[in-house]
């Protein structure tokens, strides 16, 4: 699965391109360790689930 999130990672920091992206790769990272079983579309649902939820500013 490490290709998977290591994909997620690179797709969502091209689509949340205002947020850090240490910030982008450690939501993915969070996502793929809370749902170890999940399959890899889930697990970027997940993670772009909960970057939406942040403010999209640089202040991180």
């Amino acid at each position: 699965m490490e290709r998977e999130v290591a994909s997620i990672a690179e797709r969502l920091v091209q689509e949340f391109n205002s947020l850090p992206w240490n910030v982008v790769v450690e939501a993915v990272c969070d996502c793929a360790g809370a749902c170890r079983e999940a399959n890899p579309f889930f697990v970027e649902q997940a993670a772009r689930a909960a970057l939406a939820r942040r403010p999209l500013t640089l202040a991180d």
